[in-house]
């Protein structure tokens, strides 16, 4: 601070006795100590500030890691989806395992004609349509189209895994009826009531499916 600059704050606190007086001293003397005197309210801000930040991001943290009473029950209610999934017996696995892999019907010859039905809806679920064809009959008078069209049939005309399961899930239960001596169907209980599973005995005594095996 300039010399005048500093007179003018002294006379401010000086009276205009001629004589420099005890009270005089104690004013300026007073002035320059609250000058000194750090202000409490900048050193207290940022303190307050911190806590109310720290405060701010711990109720923060609160509700982000703690759902309402309300969505928690919402949640409880919701019923388990339940997946449904078209099985096959230990057998019938190895058996379908085996013949994915060579389409050669001497995997099918231990197999009931019902085990073999489920191999068929087996291998449409999981889009194995070179094995679906290789399980209808392969006599001639039965035969409707070759593997080449089978090939061209669009996917939307097949079905869902949905669908498919939906529509054939019963049949393992169902009953197989022989009606001569290569023809039969199994009967079994559909979405919309009893269905028959038409079955086809080739000429090397295994079962095989019908083209159109529904009725």
């Amino acid at each position: 601070m300039r010399s005048e600059e500093l007179k003018e704050q002294i006379d401010k606190y000086i009276s205009t006795e001629t004589v420099f007086t005890e009270k005089d001293r104690a004013q300026v003397y007073q002035k320059i100590q609250w000058n000194k005197k750090p202000s409490k309210k900048i050193r207290l801000l940022p303190a307050f500030t911190i806590l109310l930040l720290i405060s701010f991001g711990a109720i923060s943290f609160s509700l982000m890691n703690h759902e309402s009473p309300r969505v928690a029950r919402e949640e409880k209610k919701k019923p388990p989806v339940i997946k449904e999934e078209f099985t096959l017996s230990n057998e019938e696995n190895n058996a379908y395992q085996l013949f994915l892999k060579d389409l050669n019907e001497v995997h099918l010859k231990d197999l009931s004609p019902i085990s073999i039905a489920k191999l068929y809806v087996k291998a449409e679920i999981d889009q194995q349509y070179d094995a679906v064809y290789a399980l209808y009959t392969d006599r001639k008078e039965h035969i409707q189209w070759t593997k080449e069209e089978d090939r061209a049939i669009p996917e939307e005309d097949r079905g869902t895994k949905e669908t498919l399961i939906k529509k054939f899930k019963n049949i393992g239960k169902g009953t197989f009826i022989q009606t001569s001596d290569d023809q039969g169907y199994i009967s079994f209980q559909g979405q919309d009531g009893e269905l028959g599973f038409q079955m086809i005995k080739d000429d090397d005594g295994i079962w095989n499916v019908a083209f159109q095996p529904i009725q």
